[in-house]
């Protein structure tokens, strides 16, 4: 019926509940690998005891991550309502080429910036920091294969 072109590798789960568990999981946590992280910072001495920029790192975080709580409500309804079932991570709906680009350019963005993430942490041997970001990117080609492609189109 529409024209797609997908790669046939890496799909999105076959139900909303999935995603919108994992979703949920990674918000609900991000507190606590923040915290963890912090933690580190402290007793590994990279940080002066009684600086400044200590409490606001975290304190930055937090006012984030109560602002993005919107958006992820934003998701959640999308999760929950559209969701296009078992659609490639990696696909292009040229039906709508426009938003296909811009989605993708908007979630590769977020993509690899958590993909650096991974990165400095496995550096600085924070490793549950490195899961929570890897966890991130494939969040991020989650919620772009689901809003790329509408629900009864594949």
């Amino acid at each position: 019926m529409f024209e797609t072109k997908t790669f046939k590798i890496l799909k999105t789960p076959k139900d909303g509940l999935t995603f919108l568990m994992l979703t949920l999981f990674i918000y609900v946590t991000a507190p606590i690998f923040e915290w963890l992280a912090l933690e580190d910072l402290l007793t590994s001495g990279k940080l002066p005891p009684n600086a400044d920029s200590i409490g606001l790192e975290f304190a930055f975080f937090l006012f984030a991550w109560i602002l993005g709580i919107p958006i992820v409500l934003a998701f959640i309804y999308w999760i929950l309502w559209k969701y296009p079932a078992q659609v490639s991570l990696l696909g292009f709906n040229s039906q709508r080429p426009f938003w296909s680009y811009v989605w993708t350019l908007v979630f590769v963005f977020l993509a690899f910036d958590s993909l650096a993430l991974v990165f400095v942490n496995l550096a600085e041997n924070y490793f549950l920091g490195a899961l929570q970001h890897l966890a991130l990117v494939y969040l991020f080609l989650l919620f772009r294969a689901s809003i790329v492609f509408r629900k009864g189109e594949i």
